[in-house]
């Protein structure tokens, strides 16, 4: 009986830190905003703390194919950190962007550049598609979890 409860203390104990552990990381989606965007038309996310080297996760709900760009923000401009330059995520999916914001930031943060600022990132997102348009829907999450596939591997 006295090992019955170790074991129920141990697993309890397991539990509640990897759940602390992933509550470090940003993963609770935001809306993107609902702007009517076009392949000439984009806009931009709202600003969202990074914390780890994980995949930017996207939720795409509407039926535009979007061209997405990941932007570190610390130092000032906007540096664009997507690998491959930009992500294409079509209509009505969820994906995972490979970027190396988090890693622009500790390369800054080595040489002085953000001492004492987050890593934030936020994303500018158009059609993708040459004369399509539409209003934007969906959610992202600078951190992700969860197994989707990856639009720019």
């Amino acid at each position: 009986m006295r090992i019955k409860k170790l074991l129920s203390v141990a697993l309890i104990t397991c539990a509640t830190l990897s759940s602390t552990m992933v509550a470090n990381a940003d993963t609770k989606d935001s809306s993107l905003p609902t702007e009517y965007i076009s392949s000439t038309k984009s806009t931009y996310s709202n600003y969202r703390e990074k914390n780890n080297t994980s995949y930017i996760y996207i939720k795409n709900m509407c039926g535009l194919q979007l061209k997405v760009i990941a932007y570190y923000t610390n130092p000032s401009p906007d540096t664009p950190q997507t690998k491959h330059g930009y992500a294409v995520i079509p209509g009505n999916v969820q994906r995972f962007i490979n970027n190396s914001v988090y890693e622009a930031y500790k390369s800054d943060n080595k040489q002085g550049l953000s001492k004492g600022k987050k890593c934030n990132c936020r994303l500018y997102i158009r059609a993708d598609i040459s004369g399509s348009s539409g209003r934007l829907y969906g959610k992202w999450s600078p951190d992700s979890v969860g197994n989707y596939p990856v639009a720019n591997p």
